[in-house]
């Protein structure tokens, strides 16, 4: 509620839980089921007190701190009031349009009705009872209700609201056929019961809900029609999901085989220009091959022995060894390899020319037996034809 004055802002206060006004030698209002000792003025728990020119004191009090006050130049023009929806007492839509702003919604209807956005006012116990009334299953979607429902949830809503304001909501002077006289049972152990059928408590809307499960049933059936209509036919929902997702995955499966296609092609082409090409070596690589074959040919080359132990033909580094794969590989008339496989026979061929020597010297001398005494004069040579050997590694001389 808002208070307007004379000049300066309004007065805007909203109760919460617990939030209430007191007059001072006259108490508070009798139908709040919390009590609020006025006897001691200003009262417990006050948050306000204001002094009107004839010395009456009003008080508001909240125990719990929920309340709010504001003070506002223009309340129905800014939040919350300005969000709030139409008011079943002041300005209540007429059926037809209720029935456009229900058709909207796709939540459950005991959710919309507790939204202040949607209808101002319309509490916990107030949506059970007009729910109630109604016939209407509070976990219904509010799109799927029929005609005949969406009709008797509007006039009670409506009716609900009015006769409460009209007896200032002393609960005691509400109907006996309320279900608001019964619904207060959860938890006790027993189950209440309105008109010989049982009120079962459910959560909806993050709230507890009371209903008569033999009185308010879910239609499921008229949720997947409703469902499947605001899909675009009855052969929608997981079917039309299901057929998206095969369509999707054969649109994938295509890019991949043209993707594919595109890569063995580029390949390919790869491989006829590779075979064009003469000459793969660098010339920095063919001076490598020719050095090491020249080595290996007339000796150590550091001025020992021409009879010592031939030294590894194998090229340096990663271009020379490429070199020679790709040498003889022409020699043989093979054709030059690209991409993976000529990095795996490069590797294999490096390797192999690497144990040559090693291969050649277990060869020579008999495997693990022991060779007999070298003539004192071969030592120094055998000994630097080793050095060459054991200095030589798969990336290079070190």
């Amino acid at each position: 509620m808002w208070w307007e004055f004379d000049e300066g802002p309004a007065l805007l206060v909203h109760f919460g839980m617990t939030g209430g006004l007191v007059i001072q030698g006259k108490g508070s209002a009798h139908y709040k089921n919390f009590h609020i000792d006025a006897a001691a003025w200003p009262p417990r728990f006050v948050k306000l007190q204001l002094t009107f020119e004839d010395g009456t004191q009003l008080a508001f009090c909240d125990s719990r701190r929920f309340a709010k006050v504001r003070f506002l130049a223009d309340p129905e023009r800014v939040p919350p009031l300005c969000a709030l929806g139409p008011d079943p007492l002041l300005d209540w839509p007429s059926p037809e349009a209720f029935e456009g702003m229900v058709r909207r919604q796709r939540r459950a209807i005991k959710a919309v009705l507790l939204d202040q956005s949607f209808c101002a006012g319309v509490g916990n116990w107030v949506a059970d009872e007009v729910l109630y009334q109604a016939c209407i299953h509070p976990e219904q979607p509010a799109h799927s209700l029929s005609a005949q429902q969406v009709a008797a949830l509007h006039r009670g809503i409506r009716d609900v609201c009015q006769f409460a304001a009209d007896v200032d909501a002393d609960a005691e002077r509400f109907p006996m056929d309320w279900m608001f006289h019964y619904r207060w049972g959860k938890g006790s152990g027993a189950k209440s019961t309105i008109g010989g059928h049982i009120i079962e408590h459910i959560t909806v809307g993050g709230r507890t809900s009371a209903l008569v499960p033999a009185l308010q049933k879910l239609d499921k059936k008229a949720a997947a029609e409703a469902a499947a209509a605001a899909t675009g036919g009855k052969a929608g929902g997981k079917k039309a999901a299901g057929g998206g997702k095969k369509a999707a995955a054969a649109a994938a499966a295509a890019a991949a085989a043209t993707a594919e296609g595109v890569a063995v092609a580029a390949v390919a082409e790869e491989a006829l220009v590779v075979q064009g090409v003469e000459g793969v070596a660098s010339p920095k690589a063919r001076r490598r091959r020719a050095k090491a074959t020249a080595v290996g040919e007339g000796g150590t080359g550091d001025g020992g022995s021409a009879a010592a132990a031939p030294r590894s033909t194998a090229p340096h580094g990663r271009r020379g060894k490429a070199a020679a794969t790709a040498a003889a590989a022409e020699q043989a008339g093979e054709p030059a390899q690209t991409g993976k496989s000529f990095r795996g026979r490069r590797a294999a061929a490096a390797t192999a020319a690497d144990e040559a020597p090693a291969a050649a010297a277990r060869g020579a001398g008999g495997g693990r037996k022991r060779k007999a005494p070298a003539p004192p004069g071969a030592a120094p040579a055998a000994a630097g034809a080793a050095a060459g050997v054991s200095t030589r590694g798969r990336g290079g001389q070190r």
